[in-house]
């Protein structure tokens, strides 16, 4: 099992658990599809780096990288989307806990523990983390050696935050999509220690 699978597997745990706590059936709901989606993600950029990492390859295949790009800033920005209504649910949905009825949502039982709202505090934390870790290893792909980067993110910076500010409605990126590159794989990956760039050799932009 590689590190996205299990990322996939305790994002799922604490989605049940957070379920079985309050039975909040949108905020389920909207974590599988932000999951579903990163998954897809991975699978996408995983096929474009095995392509584009083969000596002989076409560049006139499916893979090619205007579609790819196309594809990947849609899928971020349905990303950024999900993670913006998740977020926006969350906050009034906590701030009216306490109130019987105060707030509208879809619930199989309807039962809420005001004693353990920071448990609910603390899932919810980590489901929001565990997602932004997956987009984060759906964008940074590994293969024989060579890994996929998205220079425009700044992922050696930002971390699994850079989704968050990452505009994918700048001019530039709405043109062509966000730049692609293989790259050799660095000895680390992520936060301050992380390379900061590549040698231009070593690039191998799409």
């Amino acid at each position: 099992m590689n590190s996205a699978e299990q990322l996939t597997l305790v994002c799922y745990t604490c989605v049940y658990l957070r379920y079985m706590k309050d039975g909040s059936l949108l905020l389920a709901v909207l974590a599988a599809v932000v999951v579903s989606l990163a998954d897809f993600l991975a699978t996408l950029t995983t096929t474009y780096l095995k392509h584009n990492s083969h000596p002989h390859h076409d560049s006139f295949t499916p893979t090619d990288s205007p579609v790819v790009r196309a594809i990947v800033l849609k899928a971020l920005r349905y990303l950024q989307v999900l993670l913006l209504v998740q977020t926006a649910y969350l906050l009034p949905y906590h701030a009216t806990l306490a109130q019987p009825h105060g707030f509208v949502d879809l619930r199989i039982i309807d039962e809420r523990d005001r004693q353990g709202s920071w448990q609910l505090w603390a899932l919810d934390l980590a489901v929001t983390l565990l997602e932004l870790a997956l987009i984060s290893e759906a964008l940074r792909p590994e293969y024989a050696g060579r890994r996929l980067a998205l220079p425009q993110l700044q992922t050696h910076r930002y971390g699994i935050l850079a989704l968050l500010r990452f505009d994918t409605w700048s001019p530039a990126v709405c043109r062509d999509g966000p730049e692609l590159s293989v790259v050799a794989k660095p000895t680390t990956r992520y936060g301050s220690t992380a390379t900061a760039t590549e040698p231009p050799d070593a690039r191998a932009h799409g």
